[in-house]
């Protein structure tokens, strides 16, 4: 299946699921708040809502600069378009896999079939993700410490999704247990042979192992460039990418505002990264069905109880729905073929034609002399023919 295939399920499935999720939080919102009407989830702020939207749609265009950075420092001479239906298939093909996996496959493989290399493709990937979190290992400890959330329950909430410790020490024993079997395959040869025969690691190397590897040490002669003169760049993007998850992290904080409560700044934001972060641990697809429940179970007590379901409905719609509209709309025009305006049309003339009777015929009569299948016979058939063009 091509890159293409994929992204167009991924617009199909955005097509079909984001209706049908934006229907269910209405009805959801309608039960859970039965004294009220329709109306009544719409009271939000115009102003703060357009700035909600800024919000969500504006880290896209931090994403194409982070992009074009490196497009015009590895020299890859990719086009504007090229680079913007990388970004937007990277959100589009998120909505088919976990929070956790992400749509960076299908980043991949545009990059890949414009040209790239998939080793510096995936290592754009990579460079991507390291400039995503260099700052914010230090960012928010630093915001917790002077700006920590009051209300917040950070391990009680952890330790619903972190393994217990009965369960970590299998996980131990089992990892024990792996490391044992690699290594002896790794010293003995008859269980290496063995294992070879058995998972067909040929295949292996040839299909994934390879292809890893040249990953690996493309990944590597990146690093190696960046190192020597691209620094300044890595640095200057995860600025970038900071301020990008800044804003991403502030769309909750625009929407309360427009509810009419008066949010903390650096606390909701905090808790908008809590937020985020835990939605890598939902196993559906773009976190469907899960980023609700999280988003409520997170802000409770921040905002009033009435208004916990409105909010994440509000939330989820601005932070993702509306992103994956927008984001397969896009992706749709590009899949368009491209229509020639200024080609000049082909104009066919209309040859008169006549009757067989009045074609003009010329009537030529050979010398006898001339005998077929000889010397002779072909030069003077030549003679007669060019006596006939001349007159």
């Amino acid at each position: 299946m091509t890159i293409h295939l994929l992204i167009r399920r991924a617009i199909r499935l955005i097509l079909f699921i984001v209706p049908l999720a934006l229907f269910g939080n209405i009805i959801y919102t309608l039960m859970a708040n039965e004294n009220q009407g329709l109306f009544s989830i719409l009271e939000l702020h115009p102003g703060w809502l357009l700035l909600a939207l800024f919000f969500s749609l504006s880290p896209w265009l931090f994403s194409i600069m982070r992009l074009s950075i490196w497009n015009r420092f590895f020299d890859l001479k990719l086009r504007k378009r090229d680079i913007a239906e990388a970004i937007l298939a990277n959100e589009v093909a998120a909505i088919t896999t976990p929070t956790a996996v992400g749509g960076g496959y299908a980043k991949i493989g545009i990059l890949a079939l414009r040209g790239v290399s998939p080793g510096l493709a995936t290592s754009l990937v990579l460079i991507g993700t390291v400039e995503d979190y260099l700052f914010f290992p230090i960012l928010i400890p630093v915001c917790w410490y002077f700006f920590p959330p009051g209300d917040i329950r950070l391990f009680e909430i952890l330790g619903k999704y972190m393994p217990s410790a009965t369960n970590l020490q299998d996980y131990l024993i089992i990892a024990a247990v792996v490391a044992f079997v690699a290594g002896a395959a790794l010293i003995f040869t008859r269980v290496r042979h063995f294992f070879t025969r058995f998972f067909q690691l040929k295949w292996w190397h040839n299909k994934i192992f390879s292809l890893v590897v040249k990953a690996v040490l493309d990944f590597k002669t990146a690093c190696v460039l960046i190192s020597k003169g691209g620094k300044r760049f890595l640095l200057f993007n995860a600025l970038l990418a900071t301020l990008q998850s800044v804003l991403r992290y502030s769309i909750f904080t625009a929407i309360a505002f427009g509810l009419g409560f008066s949010p903390n700044l650096m606390e909701f934001f905090l808790l908008q990264w809590l937020v985020f972060m835990l939605l890598n641990v939902v196993p559906t697809p773009g976190a469907i069905g899960g980023a609700e429940m999280v988003f409520i179970y997170i802000f409770e007590g921040f905002i009033p109880a009435g208004s916990l379901v409105p909010a994440a409905g509000y939330w989820r719609f601005v932070a993702t729905y509306l992103q994956l509209l927008v984001a397969a709309l896009i992706l749709m025009l590009f899949e368009k073929p491209e229509i020639h305006l200024h080609k000049k049309p082909l104009v066919i003339k209309n040859i008169p034609q006549q009757p067989a009777d009045d074609l003009p015929v010329t009537v030529v009569d050979l010398p006898a002399s001339v005998l077929p299948g000889t010397a002779q016979h072909n030069s003077e058939i030549k003679k007669v023919v060019k006596s006939v063009s001349l007159s």
